[in-house]
């Protein structure tokens, strides 16, 4: 049997995988800090990757708001590249045949041009958004280096942001905006967005564990559409039994409210355009998102209600 080490196996996206690899008859090992303590360049994992056939790599350090800002780069790098660099050796050492990186879409830049045309794909410039897409991106090029001469295959996934009825920061805000009885004021936000469900993604992953020949380089993933802010809510809201309630308000003072209440960052991440092409890793590994980004949003609002409401 394939067995198969999830890194940050307790987080948001490592419990799901951690669940669907299970589920295709795969040996998991789940590795969190409980079994090998803060991750860095001395992190030991030989025990864990005792005859682990593939890595995938999704542990790190996300969120840095209680550093101060000269300190940030520096606290990502401790596990986002030197981290996962040791790692990255150690596997190679402990004869791992498959290595899955989970990088972020952050390295391209945090958006597209105002009018969509501006599509993100493998070959898009580097424009690292901010401290952690910069350690992203290091961790990125060391990697290459490292399985350069090594038979090990390595593969690069850069994500959007990645939801489901349990995400984690913006999505879970989004979630909780949606259930509220209050109307929205998105109705005019026509903005052209890229996302990835976490059942797209699951899907993908197994499709990559599933495949026997060699398909190493670099992939960008998101659902087959964008979709806009007022088509967010409406699927939300559609999931959680809610009239939809989305008021009119010109996008403008939406985005000047945030800023002056400090989520700036939050209206970017869901009211800016970022258009990403999958094109690359749909004909790579003949592989088809099985859920709409409607359906996934549809769904994911419902599991979140079930939860709620239990």
């Amino acid at each position: 049997m394939t067995k198969v080490l999830i890194t940050g196996a307790n987080g948001f996206i490592g419990s799901k995988l951690c669940k669907s690899v299970s589920g295709e008859k795969y040996e998991v090992v789940p590795a969190t800090r409980a079994q090998v303590g803060s991750i860095g360049q001395d992190t030991d994992w030989y025990q864990l990757l005792q005859g682990v056939d593939q890595v995938i790599h999704l542990a790190a350090r996300a969120h840095a708001k209680h550093r101060p800002k000269g300190e940030r780069l520096d606290w990502f790098r401790e596990v986002n590249t030197a981290g996962t660099l040791s790692l990255a050796k150690q596997a190679i050492e402990a004869g791992v045949k498959r290595f899955i990186f989970f990088s972020t879409i952050g390295v391209s830049g945090d958006g597209s041009s105002s009018d969509g045309s501006d599509v993100i794909d493998e070959k898009s410039k580097i424009e690292p958004a901010n401290d952690y897409a910069l350690s992203k991106y290091e961790a990125e090029c060391g990697l290459i280096s490292v399985f350069e001469s090594s038979e090990c295959e390595l593969l690069i996934i850069r994500p959007p942001l990645v939801y489901g009825a349990d995400a984690p920061g913006n999505f879970r805000k989004l979630l909780q905006l949606a259930d509220s009885p209050l109307p929205l004021p998105f109705a005019k936000v026509d903005n052209s967005r890229s996302m990835l469900s976490i059942e797209n993604l699951s899907d993908f992953v197994i499709r990559i564990l599933q495949t026997q020949e060699s398909h190493a380089g670099t992939y960008v993933l998101a659902d087959d559409e964008t979709v806009s802010m007022a088509e967010i809510i409406e699927a939300l809201r559609e999931g959680l039994g809610r009239s939809n309630n989305n008021s009119a308000v010109a996008p403008g003072l939406i985005k000047t409210g945030a800023q002056l209440t400090g989520k700036a960052a939050m209206y970017q991440q869901l009211c800016g355009n970022l258009v990403i092409s999958n094109k690359k890793a749909k004909a790579t590994f003949d592989w088809q998102p099985p859920l709409s980004a409607s359906e996934a949003l549809y769904l994911a609002a419902r599991a979140y209600l079930k939860r709620v409401k239990n």
